[in-house]
This record gives C-alpha cells, structure tokens and sequence, in this order.
C-alpha cells in the first residue's frame, strides 16, 4: 500500500489514521507493507519549522546547530508505533549514531525512515529502523544521494513498563560523593563556556556532587513549544530526560578532570528501558555510575 496524504491534514497510516501534534517527528508515509510488516516515511528537518534545532549546538566548534540524538530516538519510536499503533514503545537497544546532521540556515535536511519488523519474543515485538540524510555538496548544495546516518532497535509491547528487580548500584548514596556541589549559576556558566548550547537544551539545573566513577544532579522537566507549525505535542517519549542524562556525563567528566576537552558526543546506546514519559514541571534526580573506561 501506497499511503496518499490525508485530506484533512492527518497522517495516514493506512488502517489508522494519526494526528500530527502525536507524531511531530513523522511527515509522510511514503510505503506501508503490512503483510511484510515495514514502513518507509519521510521528514525535513528545518530551522523553521523545529524550533528545537537552533538551540542544540553541543560542540562550539561546529558551524551549525545539529539534529539531536534524542529526537533521533524520537522520530525511530514513532515509524515504529505506526507500524504498530496497538504496542507501546518499551525502550531501544543497539542505536548506532555514524555521523553528526548540520543544520545550515535556510537549508532544509530531508529524511527518510525505514522500519521493519526484525522479530518478536513471548512478550515484545523488535523493529529495525534507520534514517538517512540528504547529502550536501562541499559547495553547500543539496544532491540526490541519501546517507545512512542512524541505526537501531526499538523494542514494543502491549504491557506496563517493568525493569525487573531495579537497576545495580542505585541509587548513588551521598557518603559515595567526594566533590561539592555545583549551583544553577556555575552549571550556566559551564554551558556557556565549554558548549553552545541554549534554551530548551539547558536541562542541568544543579550538580549535587561527583566521585571517581558516579556523578548526581537535578533536572525540572519542562515542556516547551518545540515545533512551529504544531502548537501542541505529545513525544513517545521524553526526549529531554534523555538529553540531561548525556549531559550529565559529560558534566562527570570535566568535574573530574579538568585537563579532559574530549567532546561529549553519543555514539551508540546499547540498550535503553522506559517505564513512564515525564510530567511538566516534574523534578528529577539524575544518576549515573561508570561502567567503563
């Protein structure tokens, strides 16, 4: 099936129609093959309509602001609900990020996203998925060749998020911090200093203390205009959270050794479990513990 777009400005999903303010990562349903269980959709990542990218600007090195890994994530769980809309997204595993997405002024950087289903256990079904980015020539001008830039596995299932008996070696304990707290102030002046990162991407609040091998903080969610043409959105999951638990590692890092100017980039996340999406104005605690070197 050839999904047409929807006359009344829904997203068509074939046997399910979808409302974009559920889906703002996904543009158009370019194929649907519900006997082969896969999906191939499409999106334009664009300085003017994603308000978000103009303030994800993680290295100061970079000329232009970058498409985020978290929202990454966001556009894979989405192909996959509506390749399953009956399923919730339970968490992804082995997502591989090959190469970083500029995003120039008045350049806009088409996508395309392929979703199959790759297998299904007792309990969840797995989804392959990837997103290529439309090449830009060293003169700045768009080709017609598309790059693989992302990979991974989305994990759904019908049931309530569950991790089990909890995660080791948390919560992180406060005799196991050795270094003082680092206030709202300070952590400003570290973004401003060693990122070029603004606004909605500032999510570190407060650094309650570090050690060799754990670091703490503090985040408050908030929930903000992110797309200009869709006054009110509703993310799979909370991209955020996942943007302050990166940060915080590499807050750890600095904190730790003040010789260290590695970039904090991610390269692949080797598997990530949700239980529920975060509140507006929800406070939270961020853990980390290193697990290796």
């Amino acid at each position: 099936d050839i999904a047409p777009p929807s006359l009344n400005g829904e997203l068509d999903g074939g046997t399910v129609a979808f409302r974009p303010e559920d889906f703002p990562m996904m543009e158009g349903i370019s194929g649907l093959d519900l006997r082969r269980e896969q999906l191939e959709a499409s999106r334009v990542f664009s300085r003017q309509n994603d308000l978000w990218i103009a303030d994800h600007r993680p290295l100061k090195s970079v000329a232009h602001p970058l498409v985020s890994a978290a929202m990454v994530l966001e556009t894979f769980m989405e192909a996959a609900r509506i390749l399953y809309p009956h399923l919730g997204v339970r968490g992804v595993r082995q997502v591989r990020f090959k190469d970083m997405i500029p995003c120039p002024p008045e350049v806009p950087r088409s996508a395309r996203i392929s979703c199959r289903r790759a297998g299904a256990g007792l309990r969840e079904v797995v989804c392959e998925v990837s997103l290529s980015i439309q090449d830009i020539s060293p003169k700045g001008r768009l080709t017609d060749h598309f790059t693989p830039h992302c990979t991974g596995y989305v994990l759904l299932d019908g049931a309530g998020g569950n991790i089990g008996e909890g995660v080791h070696g948390f919560p992180v304990r406060p005799d196991e911090l050795r270094t003082r707290s680092i206030d709202h102030n300070q952590v400003l002046e570290w973004y401003k200093n060693r990122t070029g990162i603004d606004g909605r991407y500032r999510v570190l609040e407060v650094i309650e203390g570090t050690g060799p091998e754990m670091v703490r903080g503090r985040t408050t969610y908030r929930e903000t205009s992110d797309f200009a043409h869709l006054p009110s959105t509703r993310y799979q999951y909370s991209p955020y959270l996942f943007e302050a638990l990166m940060q915080l590692v590499g807050f750890h890092m600095v904190t730790t050794d003040s010789s260290e100017r590695r970039p904090v980039l991610p390269i692949e996340i080797g598997e990530m479990r949700f239980l529920r999406p975060c509140r507006a104005g929800e406070r939270i605690i961020l853990e980390a513990r290193l697990a290796a070197r």
